[in-house]
């Protein structure tokens, strides 16, 4: 009998880590790896990369997470950009601490922090710091996902999608009547 006792709470302990394991669960931080955009709302083609997009205006300088609680996510695009980068970013070159433009016998000089503030960043040590967040709420179905984003308000838009995570990769997949979006990430 007393053996039957000791074996209990090892059989207890086995199946609890067991039942942990059988689920995969968005909680937790991600970091967004690919952002592919599909004309069409199959996700079949050759897709735009978001990513590329952004990486040509920010270089490799930046990086997107998604942090999702058990209702809601929290993305967050971090970028910083030097001077030359800002100022390249208008066809401007740097000239001191301005970008300068100019249109045949028309020249501009616009200082590099106000373009830098205009982007929504702060400026410090001749660099840019630019930090986008939004905040959506969002409920899972089995393999479904729905998003809302200004919940509650009369402009809240719902998006809903696909999600699935193999080998710790998390996919989310949305489309609508025009076209399709897949977004992976990594833990």
């Amino acid at each position: 009998m007393k053996s039957k006792l000791l074996l209990l709470p090892i059989l207890l302990a086995f199946f609890a880590c067991e039942a942990e394991e059988e689920g995969d669960s968005l909680v937790g931080t991600w970091e967004v790896t690919g952002m592919d955009y599909y004309s069409g709302s199959s996700c079949t083609g050759t897709p735009v990369s978001n990513l590329d997009s952004v990486a040509s205006v920010f270089g490799d300088n930046f990086n997107i997470t998604s942090v999702f609680t058990e209702d809601d996510v929290t993305t967050t695009m971090d970028a910083s950009l030097s001077a030359e980068d800002i100022c390249g970013m208008m066809g401007a070159t740097l000239s001191g601490d301005s970008c300068g433009l100019a249109f045949g016998t028309f020249t501009f000089n616009m200082p590099v922090d106000s373009v830098c503030f205009n982007m929504g960043g702060s400026y410090a040590n001749s660099t840019c710091s630019i930090t986008d967040v939004s905040v959506s709420d969002y409920t899972t179905d089995g393999d479904v996902i729905t998003f809302t984003t200004y919940a509650g308000t009369d402009s809240a838009e719902v998006e809903t999608g696909n999600w699935s995570i193999t080998n710790d990769i998390l996919t989310i997949t949305t489309s609508d009547d025009t076209s399709c979006t897949r977004i992976t990430y990594e833990q």
